[in-house]
């Protein structure tokens, strides 16, 4: 009797040790989480300021334009020159505008990804969302009724995995048999990964972004082996070479006085009118390259980061 209430005391003491640790760890996951809150909303302020700054920016580019063009007393360099500095100051703040919003858009998978911890601790299986269950060969009847795969899982609770293949062998590790070697490589793997957030914060960061449908390679390779609206006309490649630097080297022409007229203006109307009449293919075909580069280089990045860490743990 006394030996029972000992291992009941002692049991005590464990499950308050566990309690305390899971206690810190969410006290962790909050913690980041109210940083991350704080630096998105940061950058969604400087996001739409340089966004207003852009507008501006085209606004002082057509009034350079408007009044180089109609108002011959005011043909100057200083207009002249005022325009193409606003212009590559617009293209600067595209790209800087573009770094902004892909640093916002990190931060906020990360601060998902944190509150995906919050959720998980506090057993919160409507806030974890949809994780994707494994497509299983023989499916296990009981596994549902054990709360292994399901929408109250082990299987959320363990974080999921990102790739069909990870989903399909964790799914496995929970559903089949294993050795004692096996069982026991496995919970010192994740003894040795449950210290090392930033590691795994990557990786899900990165895995997040290969998950669902967007693995599968047949999409890509259906687009690079069918034909695009740009095949079979190669006169547009020679017509974007003539058309695009022709309004920069007619400028400097009329800047010069080479010209007596601003020809450039007319290249520069017709550049923009052909941008509008081919946009749409043009971006479809822009989106789906840039689309599947996203997702060839996130694998790349992942099986980097995995490469180059050490792990003790076989498993």
């Amino acid at each position: 009797m006394q030996r029972d209430a000992a291992d009941r005391g002692q049991g005590a003491d464990q499950n308050g040790e566990d309690l305390g640790g899971a206690a810190r760890v969410r006290g962790a996951y909050v913690q980041r989480l109210e940083s991350l809150r704080g630096r998105r909303e940061a950058l969604q302020k400087k996001y739409v300021a340089i966004a207003w700054t852009r507008l501006a920016v085209f606004g002082l580019i057509i009034a350079s334009i408007v009044t180089y063009a109609w108002a011959p007393g005011m043909r100057i360099p200083a207009v002249f020159g005022a325009g193409w500095i606003a212009g590559f100051v617009f293209i600067a703040l595209i790209v800087v505008h573009r770094r902004v919003a892909a640093e916002r858009d990190r931060t906020q998978a990360l601060e998902n990804i944190n509150a995906r911890g919050v959720a998980r601790l506090d057993r919160n299986f409507s806030a974890l969302g949809d994780v994707g269950l494994p497509e299983l060969d023989s499916p296990c009847p009981m596994s549902e009724d054990l709360d292994l795969i399901g929408r109250a899982s082990v299987f959320k609770l363990t974080g999921g995995a990102f790739t069909r293949g990870g989903k399909k062998l964790l799914a496995s590790w929970l559903l089949g048999p294993a050795r004692p070697e096996q069982i026991i490589g496995r919970q010192r793997a994740v003894e040795e990964l449950s210290g090392r957030w930033d590691l795994l914060e990557r990786v899900e960061l990165l895995g997040s972004d290969v998950s669902g449908e967007e693995t599968d390679t047949r999409p890509f390779l259906e687009w690079a082996e069918n034909a695009t609206f740009l095949t079979g006309k190669r006169w547009m490649l020679a017509v974007a070479w003539i058309l695009g630097p022709a309004p920069a080297v007619l400028g400097i022409l009329d800047l010069l006085g080479v010209v007596e007229k601003p020809f450039w203006l007319l290249f520069l109307f017709v550049n923009i009118a052909l941008t509008g009449l081919l946009w749409r293919p043009i971006h479809a075909i822009f989106d789906a390259v840039s689309f599947h580069k996203r997702r060839v280089e996130r694998y790349s990045d992942l099986l980097a980061l995995l490469s180059r860490t050490p792990f003790e743990s076989p498993a």
